[in-house]
């Protein structure tokens, strides 16, 4: 009885919350509906996470989470988004799903609120602050998801990077943001050089860019 119930509940949490993002950008009452319903859609997700059910029901839970954390995006409540998209990527690399599509799937979407969410960090908190460094950092843990290093490693290197700008070698985040990188260096194509000289090389390029970023908002004002 237990169970039949918690799936009616699964059925109503997937029927109320929807597959896009770009639903609760054209819709109000879309906005609304899900502010009714969010906390008891994770409650239903967060149970089944910890109910030891079956590699259908593990699916269906990654795809609650998922969609609870564009909701959350869509309300401007980021720092809830960020921790369920978090989740969502975290039960991935736990969970033994041969779905390969829906892992796909789910790590693509995530790399979409990412970039939604660095787009946000950039222009409010600027490109030399720990909030934008951990959006670099986000992204890059899809790409490690994705088995795409170079790329991971690229985004990875730019939050380590930022983070030295800041003065922040002693930030909790630093040695977590430093192994990633070793890691993604050690996976990735980079030719012909060790990773002093490469790192070195790519802290000038990240400040040419800043700079040059910098100018063309000025421009812009």
């Amino acid at each position: 009885m237990k169970m039949n119930w918690l799936n009616l509940c699964f059925e109503m949490a997937e029927g109320y919350i929807p597959r896009n993002i770009d639903v609760y950008d054209i819709d109000y009452k879309m906005r609304s509906r899900f502010t009714d319903f969010c906390s008891h859609a994770e409650s239903i997700a967060n149970h089944y996470s910890y109910a030891g059910v079956d590699e259908a029901e593990q699916k269906r839970t990654l795809h609650v989470l998922l969609y609870l954390s564009f909701g959350y995006y869509s309300i401007a409540i980021y720092e809830k988004a960020e921790e369920l998209a978090r989740a969502t990527l975290r039960k991935l690399g736990s969970l033994i799903i041969k779905d390969e599509p829906l892992k796909a799937a789910i790590t693509e979407k995530s790399l979409v609120w990412y970039y939604k969410d660095l787009k946000i960090c950039e222009n409010i908190l600027g490109t030399e602050h720990t909030g934008t460094a951990a959006s670099y950092y986000n992204i890059g843990t899809v790409f490690v998801q994705q088995e795409k290093f170079n790329e991971a490693l690229d985004w990875i290197c730019r939050a380590v990077i930022v983070l030295s700008i800041c003065n922040m070698n002693s930030h909790p985040h630093m040695d977590l943001f430093s192994k990633a990188l070793q890691f993604c260096f050690g996976k990735a194509s980079v030719e012909n050089k060790d990773f002093e000289s490469w790192y070195s090389e790519r802290v000038e390029t990240y400040r040419c860019w800043c700079v040059n970023t910098s100018m063309e908002g000025e421009q812009h004002d």
